[in-house]
């Protein structure tokens, strides 16, 4: 991947360990969101069995947040695949650099499939899928790759 003249410059490298500890934190914010939208969406079909005066208010909001979630991880995969790039991670790690590449492009067609069925699946499914990616980012992506990549930077 290319630096591009649109793509921000990448803060300097003895900040990418607070700057990623900081993206982390901030996928909390997408749940706690998500859980406002949809209290409960475990078990449910559709939308009809919810008893919220709002409950339409999900469809209406889900948009723009997937919109904002989508935004936010894929720019965070692209600026850590720079970082990786810059320090030569693919040569120092070969088989967590392509696990964790590979990890990336799993996580964003999961997210391509959620916006692709944005008009023809019910919210509530919609809502459980994206919390699905959200908890895969965090219980699985961050501890299984993007720990051992802040731990490489540190024995740089």
């Amino acid at each position: 991947m290319s630096d591009s003249p649109s793509l921000p410059p990448l803060p300097a490298r003895d900040e990418w360990p607070r700057e990623l500890a900081g993206e982390h934190a901030h996928t909390r914010e997408f749940f706690d969101r998500l859980g406002a939208l949809c209290a409960a969406p475990e078990g449910r079909d559709s939308c009809d069995a919810c008893h919220r005066p709002g409950a339409s208010e999900c469809q209406r909001g889900l948009s723009p947040l997937l919109d904002e979630v989508a935004g936010f991880i894929f720019m965070h995969f692209i600026n850590e695949e720079r970082m990786m790039k810059s320090v030569g991670y693919s040569t120092h790690e070969p088989d967590l650099h392509a696990g964790h590449v590979e990890d990336h492009a799993n996580l964003c067609e999961a997210l391509f499939q959620i916006i692709t069925d944005i008009d023809k699946a019910p919210a509530v499914s919609l809502i459980r899928r994206l919390q699905a990616v959200l908890d895969r980012l965090t219980h699985q992506h961050i501890p299984d790759f993007d720990t051992p990549f802040l731990k490489r930077l540190a024995a740089l």
